[in-house]
């Protein structure tokens, strides 16, 4: 506290003694005093002064004396700090009817509890320190600082290699986020990563649609933080259950094609030029070359989503047996000697029933 200057103008007075209505005394001509206030409120101290002549005469005077109480600006905190742009809120102190705020980054203001936007556009954190200068209801001053550090604002950013895909597909993630430090990437279905850019391989074993969340959290020094976040649409695969790939039949032949779940468009070849667009076509091979023709048949198929798969099949098509035979009587006297000769087409084995209970298996 500031003392109190007192000028004695007491006259014919060799010898003084000055009360200070604080418990104190001086026997000073012109005493200097320091009162000390911090009750919040307006004191009155009553100052007595006795004033005494050589010869033993004496007089007093008194003076009410206010004194005001110390203004104390006590901040609430030591330091303040947050992100590009951060929106500071100035602490409200009581006992201060004048404020005088300077935000150390060339602004001010006079308001009670002010808010102030730092913006830091550099590359690195900013320190700025904030300076309050308050005044009482009486006149008297003090005045505090605190530092503010802003710290930079990342903004996430990503491009990716597909938006969408038929299972298994690996997308890969490019991160193109500034001013950030870490990095935290979250997949949609469970899995994550931490490295600058992201990569994950997608399956889909449901048989519909899946839809997955993808987001990137940019951080940097100070906590701040920025997502984003982009869709990826995972299709089910298109997968041909495997049927016995492997036919055969005797001329005329008839493939009968399998239904398979999910196929939206079919493309059937038959290993001859023959195509179709059915969804289970039938197809019927001849053979008359005396030999067993072989062809492959291949079936590409698409599903709603765009998806594809294929299979093959082999088909083994024997020559057309025709069965016939001459003989060399048609009738005759018992008993009758008849000698009958295979004309056949493409047989190899041979059944002869003679209509007499006798059965042959030669040529």
């Amino acid at each position: 506290a500031a003392p109190v200057e007192f000028n004695n103008l007491s006259l014919g007075a060799t010898s003084y003694a000055w009360n200070f209505g604080d418990g104190t005394t001086s026997i000073v001509e012109d005493p200097n005093h320091a009162y000390n206030n911090n009750s919040g409120f307006l004191w009155w101290y009553d100052v007595t002064l006795v004033a005494y002549s050589s010869g033993g005469c004496l007089d007093t005077a008194t003076l009410a004396l206010p004194i005001y109480p110390i203004l104390d600006i006590q901040v609430p905190f030591t330091s303040l700090e947050g992100c590009s742009p951060f929106s500071a809120q100035m602490p409200a102190i009581g006992g201060i009817q004048g404020f005088s705020w300077d935000f150390g980054d060339g602004f001010t203001s006079s308001l009670i509890s002010p808010i102030h936007t730092y913006n830091n556009p550099t590359n690195a954190a900013q320190n700025f320190t904030v300076s309050l200068v308050g005044e009482s209801a009486f006149g008297c001053f003090d005045s505090t600082s605190f530092p503010v550090t802003v710290y930079l604002q990342p903004e996430a950013s990503f491009s990716q290699t597909d938006d969408d895909g038929c299972a298994p597909i690996t997308i890969g993630f490019t991160n193109t986020s500034t001013n950030a430090t870490t990095y935290v990437w979250n997949y949609g279905d469970g899995s994550a990563s931490t490295g600058v850019n992201g990569s994950h391989l997608y399956t889909n074993a449901t048989g519909v649609l899946n839809i997955w969340n993808v987001s990137l959290i940019a951080s940097s020094i100070g906590g701040c933080a920025d997502t984003m976040s982009s869709e990826v649409l995972i299709y089910p695969p298109l997968i041909f259950p495997l049927f016995n790939p492997i036919v055969s039949g005797c001329s005329p032949f008839t493939f009968e094609a399998p239904l398979f779940p999910g196929v939206a468009n079919y493309a059937w070849s038959f290993g001859n030029g023959d195509v179709s667009a059915a969804a289970a076509p039938s197809y019927t091979y001849e053979n008359l070359s005396g030999s067993t023709t072989d062809y492959t048949i291949h079936v590409a198929g698409t599903s709603i989503y765009g998806c594809t798969d294929a299979e093959t099949y082999f088909v083994h098509v024997y020559p057309e047996v025709n069965a016939a035979f001459t003989y060399s009587e048609i009738s005759g006297c018992s008993p009758l000697q008849v000698d009958f000769q295979s004309t056949s087409l493409n047989g190899d084995q041979f059944e002869w029933n003679y209509g007499d209970g006798l059965i042959a298996n030669t040529p």
